[in-house]
């Protein structure tokens, strides 16, 4: 364990392990410390926890024992590849949704300014959808949607300003007209 945390932290190991196993570390660490959180264990280690067996006098074998350290070492490494995927496809998701809210929200604002107005007889289609209905299609479709209205708010607001505009200066120009016959 303390080699693999070694590995995994990038720290260098101070530990010495017993006489007996320098020669099964050392060989590993030629071998790669990822390689074996990997499954690739040099065969010493079975040999070495089949001589421990025999010791103990089990009937375990160390072959089997390595099996299960491997099968072991690769459900972690599952297990940290699922969480891994978990929390990358999860912030995704959540930046997806949060797009997508916002999306909707400037849909709806555009078809908000649209119904309030009088629009001209070519922009009547963008509001023939209810709202509603018009937030279940897909993006693109709301995305065609808004390249049509977002210029046909622009040209209604145009109009709007112009036709104000247009009225300020028929008043002033009254204003003046009046203020001018009121001075003879």
């Amino acid at each position: 364990m303390t080699y693999l945390k070694g590995w995994r932290t990038g720290e260098d190991i101070t530990y010495v392990a017993p006489r007996k196993f320098q020669e099964i570390i050392q060989e590993q660490q030629r071998l790669g410390w990822r390689r074996f959180f990997e499954g690739w264990l040099v065969t010493k280690w079975r040999f070495h926890q089949q001589r421990y067996y025999d010791l103990i006098k089990s009937q375990r074998t160390g072959k089997r024992w390595t099996s299960a350290i491997i099968q072991k070492l690769w459900g972690t490494a599952w297990d940290l590849w699922e969480h891994r995927n978990g929390v990358l496809h999860e912030n995704e998701n959540i930046i997806t949704r949060s797009m997508t809210v916002q999306f909707h929200a400037r849909v709806s604002r555009a078809y908000a300014d649209l119904i309030s107005r009088a629009l001209s007889h070519n922009d009547c289609h963008l509001v023939s959808l209810p709202l509603h209905k018009l937030l279940e299609k897909d993006a693109n479709y709301k995305i065609t949607w808004l390249s049509i209205a977002e210029p046909a708010i622009q040209q209604c607001r145009r109009s709007t300003w112009q036709r104000a505009s247009g009225n300020d200066r028929l008043v002033q120009s009254m204003r003046r007209t009046m203020f001018s016959w009121l001075q003879r």
